[in-house]
């Protein structure tokens, strides 16, 4: 899955609908799922606003997140926001 990563990154970073949209919401990988960090940081980089998972309970809500070093360990050690940030939800060009 690894392997895979850079060029599904690539794919997304290429397609129509990522150079359209404002917001992108994503996830912050754990081992065995494609990685998704280098992905993050070309989302930042290209100005867009990502949103990451914060779980609370059986909810998750979606944080802005600004800069990939302010993750923090949360539900089941997995990086998430901190909360303190802007919650998004998905609208037309997400």
């Amino acid at each position: 899955m690894y392997r895979d990563s850079g060029k599904i990154a690539e794919a997304v970073l290429a397609a129509d609908f990522f150079k359209s949209a404002e917001q992108i919401f994503c996830y912050a990988s754990v081992f065995g799922e494609v990685e998704t960090f280098y992905l993050m940081g070309k989302i930042l980089e290209a100005g867009k606003h990502l949103a990451l998972p914060k779980v609370f309970g059986k909810d998750m809500i979606f944080y802005r997140v600004e800069e990939l070093a302010h993750l923090q360990r949360g539900y089941m050690g997995i990086l998430e926001p901190t909360g303190e940030s802007e919650a998004l939800e998905p609208g037309p060009g997400t």
